[in-house]
């Protein structure tokens, strides 16, 4: 919804082509990520999201149904480990630690 917003109002009304080009690292994709993010979140509260997923979406991909608690299983030990990336980015890029050290880091910490 965000990207079509900005097409219609800035590109399509004022003519500002320079927002066709959508750079991927920018404030720009942040953001609307974080709102395509919380939108799934409004559209579907977690139960219906989860009985949507498992009902309607593992079928159309040909997944096993009955395994999709251990999907969500999975996914939750997932996020408890997303702090691990951001340590390793920022130590990363405040020159704390160089590339092999932040592989070993994601590898030990993020089960990467």
């Amino acid at each position: 919804m965000y990207n079509t917003l900005l097409e219609e109002h800035l590109v399509k009304r004022r003519h500002w082509v320079e927002f066709c080009v959508y750079p991927l690292f920018s404030p720009q994709s942040l953001l609307a990520e974080g709102t395509a993010n919380y939108g799934v979140e409004m559209a579907f509260p977690e139960n219906e999201r989860v009985t949507f997923e498992r009902e309607v979406l593992f079928r159309l991909a040909g997944l096993d149904c009955t395994r999709a608690s251990d999907y969500y299983d999975v996914q939750e030990l997932i996020r408890r480990l997303a702090y691990a990336e951001n340590q390793a980015a920022r130590r990363y890029l405040n020159d704390e630690i160089g590339p092999e050290e932040a592989a070993e880091w994601l590898t030990m910490y993020a089960l990467m």
